[in-house]
């Protein structure tokens, strides 16, 4: 295959490779290599405690000791930037839980995502513009305190904070964690109009079907490698990816699951949290 590490051969915006990164001295991401590219879904999953999370922070400058190795957003090192840096180069990460200004208005909080632009009205408005067509439930309740909204309507406002500041790169952590079905949908009908605006959009999910279903991509991340990758659509045909998850045989020999099955983690089999 020619072109990226994540399956294109467009040109990738992110190139992560040779990452170490943890807490103090334990080492929780091992020699991990990703890339993702405009216009596409990358996925990142796991079970719990595989890294995924902290691959995620180490990407976007978040850690309590810098990384080792080597992270490329559009062909420039940020590795050793700051958050706040790396959210002007063009990247920008939403935790898991949604988090928002509670005592803020909805509209309030959207313009907070835009500080690095504030200078700039036109494009502020612009980029308010954007958000609001892609959220039409957030431009209803622009005046509301966004504390009164509802889990699937603060995963709208963050994801809408995180692309006022016009990234080239969207890192998303467990956006569907503790939403119902029928909001996970809309979210991620969302996330896929996120990526056919020409960004790229990387995910940590714990609902591995879904994942794979949204992304064009996806790496499984266990003990900190990645120890599979591939096209999104090939590994939801493989029994690895659920091997890996559930930890019941090495990555690399194909076979049943541990009760037997040849199937794939369904909806109902839910990963706990990292």
């Amino acid at each position: 295959m020619t072109g990226n590490g994540d399956g294109s051969t467009k040109p990738a915006v992110l190139a992560v490779t040779g990452l170490y990164a943890g807490y103090g001295a334990m080492s929780v991401v091992n020699d991990v290599a990703v890339s993702a590219t405009p216009g596409r879904v990358t996925s990142i999953v796991g079970r719990n405690g595989a890294g995924k999370t902290t691959l995620l922070s180490a990407i976007a400058g978040l850690r309590y000791n810098r990384p080792r190795g080597s992270v490329l957003l559009n062909g420039t090192e940020i590795s050793s930037k700051s958050p706040r840096e790396i959210v002007q180069a063009g990247l920008a990460l939403v935790p898991e839980g949604h988090p928002v200004f509670a005592e803020l208005t909805v509209l309030e909080n959207i313009r907070v995502g835009a500080f690095i632009h504030r200078r700039d009205k036109a494009l502020v408005e612009s980029l308010l513009d954007q958000v609001m067509t892609l959220f039409p439930a957030l431009k209803a309740a622009a005046g509301k305190l966004a504390g009164s909204l509802s889990g699937g309507q603060q995963q709208m406002l963050a994801i809408s904070q995180a692309l006022m500041s016009k990234p080239a790169v969207l890192l998303l952590d467990e956006p569907s964690a503790g939403l119902a079905p029928a909001v996970t949908d809309s979210i991620y009908d969302s996330i896929v109009a996120v990526a056919a605006t020409d960004r790229a959009v990387v995910l940590v999910e714990q609902n591995v079907d879904r994942a794979l279903e949204a992304s064009h991509y996806t790496y499984v991340l266990d003990r900190g490698a990645v120890v599979l990758e591939g096209s999104s659509a090939e590994l939801a045909r493989s029994d690895q990816v659920a091997e890996v998850i559930r930890g019941v045989s090495d990555p690399l020999t194909p076979g049943a699951d541990a009760d037997g099955t040849q199937s794939l983690l369904t909806s109902e089999h839910r990963l706990e949290r990292k």
